[in-house]
């Protein structure tokens, strides 16, 4: 169903994953969360529910003999959820205790701050809850949103299965047939919310995130990228493999010669179709200086030169190996059909995709990196004792602008 965590209100982040979370503990108006999970457990099936960046989903797995009790428990979850405060409670709690420990992991940090400054602390696509929305919310905006964003004409059903065609089609009329767009609402369903990129912030700077203690610096890099149709996204993907993984450019520059990090990597993430990944590179270090400096000279040859036939080869190698691993099990497929039909990317895209890999040449992944890939120009973002790292990254031009680890980029 079309929304995610996109659809979430400004003043109310959080709200669509807390709400897909409720719904599913607190089970239905006719099986409440106990009793729904007795009736799945009694049949070996489950139903489980989430909220993705754009769209929300419910789904169940049980038994061939078992599908039209379970088809039935679906149906009840989807149209009237018991959605209990007690619940919402417990998940509340549990996000606010999640974002009470968000920051323990510093490695997290860049990656976090580097999306707020590329696509706006406001943003859809990098905001964050805080401990103030989350703790503001009431089940009536828990309803009011399922209300909203979850109706018939802006979902998709997908089952697969051994079952007979026909018989799966009256079942599936028979139990959701009755479904209906909310009192209230719009006759069409709203567009899910997008953002609108910022100017990005000058080169040539490093926002410097103080983690007194620390004896390494975590560092994020990176800049705007492409979405999921984008035409260079396969020779992108190849660009990835080359640097990236045992023998990659990075690992054996970065850490097997220089020395400079136990891990590093960079690429470009694939997004939906209406707005732009990240590319992000980095790593930790005890040396940040260095380590952007030669993190900057290695991405700076990749768009300068095309890489060997045979990193080319290597890398086509290692993304067709893993094309299998996308049919290791029917519900994956389904996931992805539903999730195809969904986004609006054609039904076939990956195995356009995978003949897209097989096509690119050194020359194909060249002119990608000479038209997406911008070193000089990056954002970077350094968590560290900003006491113990500040002089060292000073000492190797960087303008350092601190940075607060709590408050928006």
């Amino acid at each position: 169903m079309r929304g995610g965590m996109r659809a979430s209100p400004p003043d109310k982040v959080g709200l669509a994953s807390l709400s897909t979370a409720v719904r599913r503990a607190g089970g239905s108006v006719a099986h409440p969360g106990p009793a729904l999970d007795d009736a799945l457990e009694l049949r070996a099936a489950y139903i489980e529910g989430g909220a993705g960046g754009e769209a929300t989903s419910l789904g169940f797995e049980c038994l061939r003999e078992d599908v039209e009790e379970v088809m039935g428990l679906f149906a009840e979850l989807l149209l009237t959820p018991a959605m209990p405060q007690d619940k919402l409670d417990l998940a509340k709690a549990q996000v606010l205790n999640t974002l009470a420990h968000m920051n323990d992991s510093a490695a997290a940090i860049p990656r976090r701050k580097l999306a707020q400054l590329l696509y706006g602390s406001s943003s859809v696509f990098a905001r964050q809850p805080t401990p103030a929305q989350v703790s503001a919310l009431q089940r009536d905006d828990l309803i009011v949103h399922l209300q909203r964003w979850e109706r018939p004409d802006a979902a998709i059903l997908g089952v697969a299965g051994d079952f007979d065609a026909p018989a799966m089609r009256e079942l599936v009329e028979r139990t959701l047939g009755g479904w209906r767009v909310a009192p209230g609402q719009p006759a069409q369903p709203p567009p899910v919310p997008n953002s609108p990129l910022p100017p990005p912030p000058p080169p040539g700077r490093v926002f410097l995130v103080d983690r007194p203690g620390m004896t390494q610096a975590a560092v994020a890099m990176g800049e705007v990228g492409v979405s999921a149709s984008d035409p260079d996204m396969a020779a992108l993907d190849v660009l990835g493999d080359v640097l990236n993984s045992f023998g990659g450019r990075l690992f054996d520059r970065i850490r097997s010669r220089e020395g400079l990090a136990y891990s590093v990597s960079g690429g470009f993430d694939t997004s939906p179709v209406d707005h732009p990944g990240l590319f992000v590179a980095g790593g930790e270090t005890a040396a940040p200086a260095e380590f952007l400096s030669l993190l900057r000279a290695s991405l700076q040859e990749a768009a300068e030169a095309a890489p060997t036939a045979a990193e080319v080869a290597t890398a086509q190698e290692e993304a067709l190996n893993s094309f299998v691993f996308n049919f290791a099990s029917t519900g994956a497929q389904l996931q992805r059909s539903v999730a195809y039909a969904l986004l609006g990317l054609p039904q076939d895209y990956l195995f356009r995709y995978k003949a897209a890999v097989e096509a690119v040449a050194p020359q194909d992944v060249l002119a990608a990196a000479r038209k997406r890939l911008h070193p000089c120009s990056q954002v970077v973002v350094v968590a560290a004792d900003a006491r113990s790292m500040r002089a060292q990254l000073e000492r190797a031009g960087w303008d350092v602008v601190d940075m607060d680890l709590d408050g928006p980029a």
